[in-house]
């Protein structure tokens, strides 16, 4: 173990959503309606094409679903094999791609709760935040969507 002197922060952890119907439960009924109706898959976003020797770390694919969506293996290998103290999450489902605007805020609004109630109430000792989804392009509309709720310790 290593002995610094001061907390370290780890500001860049990349999660992302297993699947879209993880979202389902913080969604209205009208938006899971649509989305199975729709054919809707996903934004339009081809960061981390599936593959790259760059897209993520060997080992971090989960059994199922992507990298970074399994929370386990994802504090094994952030906080934990950097020993941590503070991770930032950087949820890469990128929802500013959605050209639907109130499809886009919706989502928007789940994966933040979704984030809330999966990752920052870890009881691990260390803590985790979010810098929560606001869509640049709809700045008067996404005020709402930080949720004030909840404890990162």
């Amino acid at each position: 173990m290593i002995d610094l002197p001061c907390p370290v922060v780890d500001c860049d952890i990349h999660n992302t959503i297993p699947s879209l119907k993880t979202l389902y439960p913080y969604l209205p009924d009208f938006w899971c309606d649509y989305l199975e109706e729709s054919a809707f898959v996903g934004p339009d976003s081809h960061d981390y094409p599936a593959g790259s020797p760059f897209t993520a770390l060997p080992g971090s694919e989960p059994e199922s679903g992507p990298p970074g969506s399994d929370l386990d293996r994802l504090r094994e290998q952030t906080v934990e094999a950097w020993q941590s103290d503070f991770g930032i999450l950087t949820c890469n489902y990128w929802t500013s791609r959605v050209h639907h605007e109130d499809l886009a805020l919706a989502l928007s609004s789940a994966i933040n709760d979704w984030q809330m109630d999966t990752f920052l109430n870890l009881g691990s000792g260390r803590r985790w935040s979010y810098p929560g989804r606001i869509l640049n392009w709809l700045p008067g509309k996404s005020t709402g969507l930080v949720p004030i709720r909840g404890s990162c310790r």
